[in-house]
Parts: structure tokens; C-alpha cells; sequence
């Protein structure tokens, strides 16, 4: 008799890992740092944050 393993998750090649890092970066408009350099407070940053999560939520991304 053979035991079959399964793994429910996959571990994600590092290579992939870094492009998706890269494209994630090359796509964002600001860094929180460049945020608090504009004048926002570190509370309006986490509240704009919490607002894109839950619009992002909503809307199945």
C-alpha cells in the first residue's frame, strides 16, 4: 500500500515571490513615509488604510 501525501498550500518558488514584490511596488502610487512627508498624520494614513481594505473587501479584491 502507498502513502500519498497532501499538501494543502504550495510554497511559492522565490523567484516568483521577488516578481510579485516587484510588481507590487512598481504599482503603488506612495510610500507611508512620502504620506507623512505631504503633512498626513500617521492617523489619517491608518485610516485611509482601513478605508482601501474594506472597499477592496467589497469588492472581491
Amino acid at each position: 500500500m502507498e502513502l500519498i501525501l497532501f499538501e494543502k498550500g504550495y510554497k511559492v518558488n522565490n523567484n516568483i515571490h521577488n516578481f510579485m514584490n516587484f510588481y507590487y511596488t512598481i504599482n503603488m502610487t506612495y510610500f507611508a513615509s512620502d504620506l507623512l512627508d505631504k503633512g498626513l498624520s500617521p492617523d489619517q494614513i491608518a485610516n485611509a488604510f482601513a478605508t482601501a481594505v474594506k472597499v477592496a473587501n467589497a469588492s472581491g479584491i
